[in-house]
């Protein structure tokens, strides 16, 4: 060090250092918006039009009596693990607060169950129940009863939202395999309520 010259930490209280250069706030704020838009992970949501056609050679009342009690489809429709009556509603089943647990339904190897819950918003005795989902899964789904001579006209339709990977390869991948588990759970209702009230015709 040349003489007149001074250590630019030369008097200053012990301990201290030179401070370090900040980085402008402009650009701090450009990186954090770079890295949330590059992480592939973080889900969006995908939304789904299911639809199921069934047809039986049986009274209406005795497949409207197994579609209407809910807490018993655990006896007979496999791959629902669980159905929990939150909140009783009103006379009739109208807002009827349920939690259903269904196994399978996400390809998921550390939580291979799904549990959502579902409150009735509509019901016409015999004919038609329709409810709204919310928890792991949201939507709204649809029962529907139509009598056609000696045979009883099921119709299930179900909007949901899923949470699917932002990576479209991913997402695709993620949809079908929702799907295809999804017509598998509901093939084994069909089967099992057909165990129930009679045979099936289509």
């Amino acid at each position: 060090m040349t003489k007149g010259s001074r250590d630019p930490g030369e008097g200053a209280p012990p301990g201290n250092k030179t401070p370090t250069a900040a980085v402008p706030l402009a650009e701090s704020r450009q990186t954090l918006v770079l890295a949330i838009r590059v992480t592939p992970y973080m889900p969006q949501v995908a939304q789904y039009h299911l639809a199921s056609r069934w047809s039986f050679s049986a009274p209406v009342g005795a497949v409207w009596a197994e579609l209407s009690r809910p807490e018993l489809w655990p006896t007979w429709w496999k791959g629902v693990q669980a159905v929990r009556l939150l909140a009783h509603g009103e006379g009739g089943g109208m807002g009827a607060y349920r939690r259903i647990t269904w196994r399978g339904l996400l390809f998921n190897l550390l939580f291979p169950s799904v549990t959502f819950n579902q409150r009735t918003v509509k019901i016409e005795p015999r004919a038609m129940i329709e409810s709204v989902a919310d928890g792991q899964l949201t939507g709204i789904g649809r029962w529907q009863l139509t009598r056609a001579g000696a045979v009883t006209e099921v119709e299930h339709d179900w909007i949901v939202n899923v949470n699917v990977p932002a990576v479209p390869i991913l997402a695709g991948l993620t949809g079908m395999m929702f799907k295809w588990r999804y017509h598998s759970l509901m093939e084994a209702g069909r089967r099992g309520l057909e165990s129930r009230v009679g045979v099936r015709l289509t």
